[in-house]
């Protein structure tokens, strides 16, 4: 195996991300473990050698496929938290209907990431990190509001996993006797008895 390189130039640049890119294509729609690294050059438009130039091996393709996959879902989530002017119920249910969106628009890779994460130490690690770094937004966004709570970073966790419970029922489990316009309705007032001072 030749030395993996952090490409440098424009050209090198976007071929790296055609991989990255041609990854996620490719664990949506077939799987992890039914994709294989010439597959996936294939769809990038560049030879196996290319691959393995940016890349140690599969698993690693599948690490940045992870981040941009994560990249993907919070984008239009942390554009509306950044141009959020008040926390009320109205500011909440947008914010909810946003992150529904969000993982409609990513739901391809959603279920093979989820099985990974309980699978390998290091896909489950790269969940732990984006939820730390969503928090970690969501604290500045309640300071940018001088909303100073108690418990401030239990809040926040307990918040965070209040929304992503909603968005994957909405999105991925999808139960015929569930009114989710009342689930978004609920969830928007439990997030403001949460962040109530």
């Amino acid at each position: 195996m030749g030395i993996i390189r952090e490409p440098q130039k424009v050209n090198s640049i976007e071929k790296k991300n055609k991989i990255i890119e041609a990854g996620l294509k490719i664990f949506g729609e077939k799987g992890y473990y039914n994709t294989n690294t010439a597959e996936i050059a294939k769809v990038a438009g560049v030879s196996t050698g290319i691959v393995y130039s940016y890349f140690k091996d599969k698993k690693d393709i599948l690490l940045h496929v992870i981040k941009l996959y994560f990249k993907n879902i919070f984008s239009p989530i942390k554009n509306f938290l950044d141009n959020l002017k008040e926390l009320n119920e109205q500011s909440l249910s947008e914010f909810l209907k946003i992150a529904i969106k969000s993982h409609e628009e990513n739901y391809m890779l959603h279920e093979e990431v989820i099985a990974l994460s309980h699978l390998d130490e290091d896909v489950n690690r790269e969940f732990i990190n984006f939820e730390l770094s969503v928090n970690a937004e969501l604290i500045k966004v309640l300071d940018d509001h001088n909303l100073q709570l108690q418990d401030t970073k239990e809040r926040v966790h307990l918040a965070y996993n209040f929304v992503e419970n909603l968005c994957h029922e909405y999105v991925y489990h999808k139960h015929k006797s569930i009114d989710y316009e009342k689930i978004i309705d609920l969830t928007t007032k439990t997030l403001l008895y949460i962040f109530a001072k």
